[in-house]
């Protein structure tokens, strides 16, 4: 995602910001913010994927295989156990 590019849409208030990947890295890092600004954690993507659209427990994106043929991703959000 450029920084041109306005982010993908999102089905709850949690705002998500793509980090910098550094060159010669593959996949990208999101940080993950309550509607508070509070923040919430990290989500690795998968290299090739384009996001969008985030929702409340997936994140759905098209990825480029190195044929550069599209197939429409669903992934689940993962979130750590609270600890007791």
């Amino acid at each position: 995602m450029s920084v041109r590019e306005p982010p993908p849409p999102r089905i709850d208030r949690r705002q998500w910001a793509e980090l910098f990947t550094p060159p010669g890295e593959s996949g990208s890092r999101w940080a993950v913010f309550d509607p508070s600004g509070a923040f919430l954690g990290h989500v690795a993507m998968p290299e090739a994927l384009e996001v969008t659209e985030i929702g409340t427990d997936y994140v759905l994106g098209i990825h480029r295989d190195k044929l550069d043929v599209e197939r429409v991703r669903l992934y689940p959000i993962q979130r750590p156990e609270a600890a007791t």
